[in-house]
C-alpha cells in the first residue's frame, strides 16, 4: 500500500512541475495580474516580433493593400504594411477613394469588438515608442502613427513621417501623450496620406518594437 501511495505521489509531482509553477511568466503583458499595484507597470509592449494585444481593424477595404504582421527581417520579425496607392473603399463615407488606408491595433479581437475599452490611466504611461523603416513613400504621401485613443477622438497624438524622413534603417520615434486614457479602444494605428490630387503610387514601411512607456 505505501509502495502505490508513493508512486501516485510521485507522478502527480511531474504533473504539476511539468506545466509552469508561475503561470503569469507565460502571458505576454500580465497587466490584469498587477491591478492592484498598477505603478509596477513601466511598459506595455503591443508588438515585438508578434502581436501582444488586442486585435486589428481596418477602416477601409483591404483592397490594394497588403499587412504582414510576421514579416522576416533577418533574425527578426516585424510589421509590414504596404499600399499600392489605389483605391480602397471607405466603409464610414460609402465611397472608393484613393486618399488615404489605414488600420489599427485595437483592444478587441477585432471590427466586431471595437467598443471593448481599456483603462490605462493608472498606469501612467506618457510615450508611445516605436521603430520604422523604409520601404518607400512616394511622391506626395505621409505615414502617420497614431497614439491610443478613444475610438471617438481625433488624432490627437501622433507622428507624421515623409519620404524624406523615412529610411531603409530602423528609426526609433516617440510620441508624447496628451490624450486621457481611460477609456481607450485603440492602442495604435497606422495611416498612409496622400496629399496630392493625382493617385498616387503609395508607399511600403516596417515597423517595430511598439510599446507604451511611463518615463
Amino acid at each position: 500500500m505505501k509502495e502505490k501511495i508513493f508512486i501516485l505521489v510521485f507522478f502527480l509531482t511531474i504533473l504539476l512541475f511539468s506545466c509552469s509553477d508561475k503561470p503569469k511568466d507565460r502571458l505576454l503583458n500580465p497587466i490584469e495580474d498587477i491591478k492592484n499595484s498598477a505603478v509596477g507597470l513601466k511598459e506595455l509592449v503591443i508588438y515585438d516580433n508578434e502581436l501582444k494585444v488586442g486585435g486589428v481593424m481596418f477602416y477601409t477595404s483591404f483592397d490594394n493593400q497588403s499587412l504582414d504582421f510576421f514579416y522576416q527581417d533577418g533574425n527578426n520579425k516585424c510589421i509590414r504594411y504596404c499600399w499600392n496607392g489605389k483605391e480602397v473603399y471607405d466603409y464610414e463615407y460609402k465611397v472608393w477613394q484613393s486618399t488615404w488606408c489605414r488600420f489599427e491595433i485595437i483592444v478587441g479581437k477585432d471590427y466586431t469588438e471595437i467598443d471593448k475599452m481599456h483603462n490605462l490611466t493608472p498606469y501612467g504611461f506618457n510615450k508611445l515608442k516605436f521603430k520604422i523603416r523604409g520601404g518607400y513613400l512616394a511622391e506626395n504621401v505621409k505615414v502617420k502613427i497614431i497614439g491610443p485613443k478613444n475610438k471617438n477622438d481625433g488624432d490627437i497624438d501622433k507622428k507624421e513621417i515623409t519620404s524624406i524622413q523615412l529610411t531603409p534603417d530602423w528609426k526609433q520615434y516617440e510620441i508624447n501623450i496628451t490624450n486621457n486614457l481611460n477609456d481607450i479602444n485603440i492602442y495604435v494605428g497606422v495611416v498612409f496620406e496622400n496629399t496630392g490630387t493625382q493617385q498616387s503610387q503609395g508607399g511600403e514601411v516596417f515597423i517595430d518594437d511598439i510599446s507604451l512607456v511611463k518615463e
